[in-house]
């Protein structure tokens, strides 16, 4: 009889959610709540293994995770728009440049809601009063209570 215990074979579905919770910066434990089947000693492994991805250290680490870890590294990594925007030259816009400071009214203008939320909204997401639909929607909720 064997005293070797059976090792787990990881899913293409539990890496990722393991990887997941790495990459969000959870706990081991919240990542555990995530796969409560797989042994804790099994998800520190692969928490360690996250931590050699991320450092840049692929030895050892199988393809199936090293294509996962890519596949949300880039899902997850949020460019820097000032990094990739390019202003247009002004002489080709008419109207003085690509970042002018001139009130449109082609859909570029945003505005302060007029409601409870305080949040600047997109003129076509708010009614003729610069109230967005949440707002509008709370109003109505409270009308109807009364």
């Amino acid at each position: 009889m064997s005293t070797i215990a059976n090792k787990h074979t990881w899913s293409r579905e539990e890496i990722t959610l393991v990887t997941r919770a790495y990459l969000e910066g959870k706990s081991i434990q919240q990542a555990h709540n995530l796969v409560p089947n797989i042994k804790l000693t099994s998800l520190k492994q692969k928490y360690a293994t996250c931590a050699s991805l991320d450092k840049k250290k692929e030895n050892g680490v199988t393809k199936i995770h090293k294509d996962v870890w890519e596949e949300l590294k880039s899902a997850l990594t949020v460019p820097d728009v000032e990094e990739i925007s390019v202003p247009e030259p002004e002489e080709d816009q008419g109207y003085g440049g690509y970042w002018s400071e001139e009130n449109e009214e082609d859909g570029e203008n945003y505005f302060m809601c007029t409601g409870t939320c305080g949040k600047v909204c997109y003129y076509e997401d708010t009614d003729g009063e610069g109230m967005c639909g949440k707002c509008q929607l709370d109003l109505l909720k409270g009308c109807r209570k009364k």
